[in-house]
């Protein structure tokens, strides 16, 4: 699925640049996780807002769609391996394993993080990943590989969204 496909509409709320240590390729491909699923299971022509903020040397890092959300009852298995909450029937075209959040999950904590979920009123889901990106969280070690460092956010600019007409296309954050 993209964005386009379901006419969906994405938002990116985002402090000013700040910069922040953490390990780019892990971080990325638990955000890259989260937007998958917000997409996947998101409503046709949903939101998904994307919510970037500093605290206490502490990132937070939420995806938040208005899609069908988590059952009360399923939650409490939302990040065990081989998990798929929502095996539907009538919505073959939704594929997966069931490892995307539990390998988001766990390398989350593995990097001094952690992954929660929480329900987005009155529908959907809210993924919100915590890091720690203060240089005082890493050891020397850690902070010495060029790929660790980076900035949260690069611009806040038009050139982040890709847009045809009225439709809103996919963005990266690096």
């Amino acid at each position: 699925f993209s964005l386009l496909e379901k006419s969906m509409r994405l938002t990116i709320e985002c402090e000013e640049k700040l910069p922040c240590y953490f390990d780019v390729e892990k971080y990325t491909k638990i955000f890259t996780n989260l937007m998958s699923n917000a997409i996947k299971y998101g409503r046709y022509e949903g939101n998904i807002i994307v919510s970037v903020k500093i605290e206490n040397e502490t990132a937070y890092i939420s995806v938040k769609d208005d899609g069908k959300g988590i059952p009360e009852e399923k939650r409490s298995r939302l990040f065990e391996r081989f998990e798929r909450l929502d095996v539907d029937k009538n919505r073959p075209e939704i594929q997966g394993f069931g490892i995307g959040l539990n390998y988001s999950y766990s390398m989350a904590k593995c990097h001094k993080g952690s992954l929660y979920y929480e329900p987005n009123q009155p529908q959907g889901s809210i993924f919100t990943l915590e890091i720690p990106v203060g240089e005082d969280a890493y050891s020397e070690e850690e902070i010495g590989n060029p790929e660790f460092i980076t900035d949260i956010y690069q611009n806040n600019s038009a050139d982040s969204v890709v847009s045809t007409g009225d439709k809103h296309g996919t963005v990266l954050i690096v």
